[in-house]
Protein backbone atom coordinates (compact mmCIF):
# COMPACT_ATOMS: atom_id res chain seq x y z
CA UNK A 1 0.00 0.00 0.00
CA UNK A 2 1.03 3.58 -0.65
CA UNK A 3 2.26 5.52 2.38
CA UNK A 4 2.69 9.27 1.73
CA UNK A 5 4.85 9.66 4.85
CA UNK A 6 7.50 7.45 3.19
CA UNK A 7 7.61 9.43 -0.06
CA UNK A 8 11.11 10.18 -1.42
CA UNK A 9 9.86 13.77 -1.96
CA UNK A 10 7.92 14.64 1.23
CA UNK A 11 7.94 18.41 0.60
CA UNK A 12 6.91 18.20 -3.04
CA UNK A 13 3.28 19.01 -3.77
CA UNK A 14 1.35 18.79 -7.00
CA UNK A 15 -1.51 21.18 -7.73
CA UNK A 16 -4.03 20.44 -10.46
CA UNK A 17 -6.21 23.11 -12.03
CA UNK A 18 -9.15 22.14 -14.22
CA UNK A 19 -10.51 24.93 -16.41
CA UNK A 20 -14.03 24.45 -17.73
CA UNK A 21 -14.17 26.22 -21.09
CA UNK A 22 -17.57 25.38 -22.54
CA UNK A 23 -20.46 22.98 -22.78
CA UNK A 24 -23.15 22.91 -25.45
CA UNK A 25 -26.67 21.56 -25.83
CA UNK A 26 -26.85 20.15 -22.32
CA UNK A 27 -29.78 17.78 -21.73
CA UNK A 28 -32.56 18.75 -19.37
CA UNK A 29 -33.07 16.71 -16.21
CA UNK A 30 -35.78 14.03 -16.43
CA UNK A 31 -38.26 16.06 -14.38
CA UNK A 32 -37.73 19.37 -16.22
CA UNK A 33 -40.82 21.16 -17.49
CA UNK A 34 -41.32 22.07 -21.16
CA UNK A 35 -39.59 25.34 -21.99
CA UNK A 36 -37.48 25.23 -18.83
CA UNK A 37 -33.80 26.10 -19.36
CA UNK A 38 -31.14 24.30 -17.32
CA UNK A 39 -28.75 26.02 -14.89
CA UNK A 40 -25.50 24.13 -15.63
CA UNK A 41 -22.56 23.50 -13.34
CA UNK A 42 -19.64 21.06 -13.30
CA UNK A 43 -18.89 18.73 -10.40
CA UNK A 44 -15.52 16.95 -10.06
CA UNK A 45 -14.47 14.39 -7.47
CA UNK A 46 -10.82 13.38 -6.97
CA UNK A 47 -10.27 9.84 -5.73
CA UNK A 48 -7.07 8.63 -4.12
CA UNK A 49 -5.40 8.85 -0.75
CA UNK A 50 -7.83 10.24 1.87
CA UNK A 51 -5.63 13.34 2.30
CA UNK A 52 -5.94 14.07 -1.43
CA UNK A 53 -9.61 13.22 -1.99
CA UNK A 54 -11.75 16.29 -2.75
CA UNK A 55 -15.03 17.35 -4.32
CA UNK A 56 -15.42 20.68 -6.13
CA UNK A 57 -18.31 22.27 -7.99
CA UNK A 58 -18.43 25.38 -10.18
CA UNK A 59 -21.03 28.08 -9.68
CA UNK A 60 -24.15 27.51 -11.75
CA UNK A 61 -25.04 29.79 -14.63
CA UNK A 62 -28.72 30.66 -14.58
CA UNK A 63 -30.76 29.79 -17.70
CA UNK A 64 -27.75 28.95 -19.87
CA UNK A 65 -28.18 25.38 -21.10
CA UNK A 66 -27.79 25.78 -24.86
CA UNK A 67 -24.24 27.17 -25.06
CA UNK A 68 -22.36 27.65 -21.81
CA UNK A 69 -19.01 29.40 -22.17
CA UNK A 70 -16.31 29.61 -19.49
CA UNK A 71 -18.21 27.94 -16.68
CA UNK A 72 -15.34 28.23 -14.21
CA UNK A 73 -12.12 26.88 -12.79
CA UNK A 74 -11.60 24.16 -10.20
Amino acid sequence: PYDPSKSPYPDRQLHVTIKIISAQFLPKPNKAEDGEVVDPYVSVKVYGHPLDAQKKKTKFISNNGKTTVCVGEL
